[in-house]
């Protein structure tokens, strides 16, 4: 339907808790995907709710392969997907080049050390993205306990500056 421009008003879509899984990702990662100039667009959508869809690694590359060039979205929900590792590198390298995303939510998934790796440069390097929520991702949590406050302080000046932490 938002192909076809039936929705043409259409800023703010919440598909949560709907089981869509991966086949689902990739039918949202093709629509942004294809809605990524503003000409092409049907649909002004500027946040997209994909909480408790069963996408994991899956169909959250899949969205993130939409992500990359849509200049429009500002908003992606994906908590509870079970995404791990796969899916926070497809998202970090989508975000590395999306140039407008400015909150993405991962709470509750599977993120572990290795997809805190992939993340850390999006803080970093992202002009745009301005909240980034992992809460209730426990082996995140198991990292930042052993974390110093100097370390937390760093990290919080390089999002401010945007520059690289000095640990």
């Amino acid at each position: 339907a938002l192909e076809r421009g039936a929705a043409p008003g259409l800023e703010a879509l919440d598909l949560g808790r709907n089981r869509i899984g991966a086949a689902g990702g990739r039918a949202l990662g093709e629509l942004l995907f294809a809605t990524r100039q503003p000409a092409a667009l049907p649909a002004p959508l500027r946040r997209l709710c994909l909480q408790r869809c069963g996408l994991n690694d899956d169909g959250a590359a899949l969205v993130a392969s939409g992500v990359v060039g849509n200049g429009r979205l500002k908003t992606l929900d994906l908590n509870e997907n079970g995404v791990g590792e796969y899916g926070a590198a497809a998202l970090a390298r989508a975000l590395l080049r999306n140039g407008a995303l400015e909150s993405l939510s991962l709470a509750a998934n599977r993120l572990d050390v290795r997809a805190a790796e992939h993340l850390a440069p999006v803080v970093r390097m992202s002009g745009t993205l301005k909240r980034l929520e992992l809460a209730t991702n426990p082996a995140i949590w198991r990292v930042v306990k052993r974390w110093s406050v100097f370390a937390i302080a760093a990290l919080l000046q390089a999002w401010q500056s945007r520059a690289r932490p000095r640990f």
